[in-house]
């Protein structure tokens, strides 16, 4: 039996129960209602082990709570998986404490937060890293087994034999293609026939293949050719822990890139991180600018604000990438507000931008039309919040440029899930229609399977 306790019938907040054992635990965050945190539900009864499959917060952000409840469960992922847990509950724990003190100045409830900081060193001690792609066992009776995902660094497919025998395929978030840092994930041959695959339906909906990811990337440097020569600026906002791998064929091409926000320290893990598949890449290109770079110490300055000033007011060309990827806060932003108006700019978006977001708006608005972002600042000083708006005219050139980290679902059933051969099939995180596409797609290439569609708390047996 498997539950979606969260990432069922939607993208975010992945959790999933089966039964003695859970994979994932993230979180999904809605900027549009003053940050509010949707969670999972916890799971029910003694869990033996959890499987982290890779850094994201929507997979890894409700970690500390779950594990706080599971005090004997045992909690696996590779180390730069760990690294990047560590990285976004920090961040995430920072950002909770800010909203909070905002809203207790405007006279709102106080909310609690989530976990305290001595929390997270408590689970970055539970985790066990993952060394390889070996098999190991988590718990008596079960033999478990990490593969490169292709989705980010230190992201895998988990393969489970269960105590009663059961072969079990879980595969979200995964890619086949080749990356900056990591290869194209690849069929288990040692695994065929798995009794259950788990699969994403993210790009289930698309009405046709995304663009070949080669393709992708020489139409990024072919804009930032164009935009460099006329001696203009191109932002980049993308997450944090994507961002190094986008513009890494940017470096390659010879083009000096800032990287700013959380995304430095995600480039700083990927650069020092030990492999632990033979989907990791080696990192030889030329390495980006990192803003506020201390030259004397590993690691960086977290905030040069004089520098970072300076730079949003260069009179020469510049590259920019920066969180936060759907610009309903961070640092894009700001570069957006000083650089949208001018018609020698441009801004590319590369990933997903929810319905609702001033990214997506940004990305659908005409040449001349204008975007308002809204700022809140808490004056520690006289203990007031400050808010306002900066509205702007879109001059600079938008473009959408799609290199995901999910494949399409052509790709996934013609490369990975036909040759596997499950005999049921799952599919979660996906919208409703993504999971109607991705479902068709595969029973055209397996009319003998079993599929199920996750909705979340709904059990479904196999």
């Amino acid at each position: 039996m498997i539950v979606a306790l969260g990432g069922g019938n939607e993208v975010g907040r992945s959790c999933y129960d089966y039964g003695e054992f859970l994979i994932d635990a993230g979180l999904k965050l809605d900027e549009k209602r003053g940050g509010r945190i949707y969670t999972p539900t916890m799971p029910r009864g003694e869990k033996l082990f959890m499987a982290l499959t890779h850094g994201h917060l929507d997979h890894v952000g409700y970690v500390v709570n779950v594990a706080r409840e599971q005090p004997r469960m045992r909690i696996f992922a590779t180390e730069v998986t760990k690294e990047l847990i560590e990285l976004q509950l920090y961040d995430s724990l920072k950002i909770a404490v800010e909203q909070r003190e905002k809203n207790e100045c405007r006279g709102l409830p106080a909310q609690p937060l989530m976990y305290e900081k001595e929390e997270i060193g408590v689970l970055l001690g539970r985790i066990e890293a993952v060394k390889d792609e070996g098999w190991f066992k988590p718990a008596p009776g079960y033999q478990m087994s990490f593969r490169g995902a292709g989705h980010i660094p230190g992201a895998a497919i988990v393969l489970v034999v269960t105590s009663y025998g059961s072969h079990i395929v879980h595969a979200c978030d995964v890619s086949f293609d080749d990356q900056a840092f990591v290869k194209a994930a690849r069929v288990p041959e040692d695994f065929l026939n798995p009794d259950l695959l788990v699969v994403e339906s993210t790009h289930g909906a698309l009405s046709a293949p995304l663009p070949a990811r080669k393709d992708a990337e020489a139409r990024l440097i072919s804009v930032a050719k164009r935009v460099w020569a006329r001696n203009g600026k191109l932002l980049i906002p993308q997450f944090a822990t994507s961002g190094p791998q986008i513009i890494d064929p940017l470096v390659k091409a010879g083009f000096p890139i800032v990287l700013d926000g959380a995304m430095r320290d995600c480039m700083w893990t990927y650069q020092n991180a030990q492999h632990w598949c033979e989907g990791d890449v080696n990192i030889e290109s030329p390495m980006p600018i990192y803003l506020g770079k201390d030259e004397e110490n590993e690691g960086f300055q977290r905030s040069d604000s004089d520098f970072r000033r300076a730079l949003m007011r260069w009179p020469g060309a510049c590259v920019v990438a920066c969180t936060s990827g759907m610009m309903e806060a961070g640092l894009s932003v700001l570069y957006a507000e000083e650089w949208l108006a001018d018609s020698n700019n441009a801004i590319i978006f590369t990933g997903y931008l929810a319905e609702e977001s001033t990214g997506r708006k940004i990305s659908q608005i005409q040449k001349g039309g204008a975007v308002t972002f809204h700022h809140a600042r808490l004056d520690r000083r006289t203990g007031k919040i400050e808010e306002w708006d900066v509205p702007v005219e879109i001059n600079a050139e938008v473009y959408s440029i799609r290199l995901s980290g999910h494949s399409d679902s052509w790709k996934m059933v013609r490369e990975f899930i036909e040759p596997l051969n499950p005999k049921c099939v799952v599919t979660v995180h996906g919208a409703p229609d993504a999971h109607i596409g991705m479902g068709e797609h595969i029973r055209n290439a397996l009319p003998k399977a079993e599929i199920a569609r996750a909705l979340n708390n709904e059990p479904i047996e196999f």
